[in-house]
């Protein structure tokens, strides 16, 4: 009877469907296209950050609006987009928001530098750090760079190629 019951329950487990997250690779062309045509007022930065409190690991389950959420203030530091690419410096605090997507979470930002879309809203600069790194890219190239600062400045923005990965 045991043996019976174990079995019911392995396939009951095993019947459920399988979850899986479906993310387009980190693309830099996508994250600055996406950025300048949002409705929201985003910055274009490429800069590093550094936690002013403790970094905390964000788990599924902590939940606000059906998603996990947590907030960490942090400095960030590095040159904005502008009209002559990325020469404006800046050094501003900042909320890094790190979200959930059902069980995968985004983390805090460690890699030396970044690429990334940051919202402004109400003179409060937030960057969103989700599973798929959507607002993110790290460690561009000199090249990547050059491609966005062009595409910026002159419009020619080419077409990102990339697919979903899972």
């Amino acid at each position: 009877m045991i043996k019976c019951l174990a079995l019911a329950a392995t396939l009951l487990a095993t019947a459920a469907p399988a979850l899986a997250l479906s993310c387009l690779p980190p693309d830099p062309m996508r994250l600055y296209t996406d950025a300048r045509d949002a409705a929201e007022n985003f910055r274009v930065i490429h800069g590093r950050f550094t936690p002013q409190e403790p970094v905390r690991r964000l788990r599924p389950g902590r939940t606000t609006r059906g998603n996990a959420e947590l907030t960490i203030r942090a400095n960030l530091t590095g040159v904005q987009l502008g009209k002559g690419g990325f020469t404006s410096r800046i050094s501003t605090p900042v909320n890094v928001r790190l979200v959930c997507f059902a069980s995968w979470c985004g983390s805090f930002p460690e890699a030396d530098s970044y690429l990334m879309a940051v919202e402004e809203r109400g003179g409060t600069l937030t960057l969103t750090a989700d599973p798929c790194s959507t607002k993110l890219f790290a460690t561009p190239s000199r090249e990547q760079l050059e491609a966005v600062t062009l595409c910026h400045s002159k419009g020619r923005c080419p077409a990102s190629k990339t697919r979903p990965i899972r």
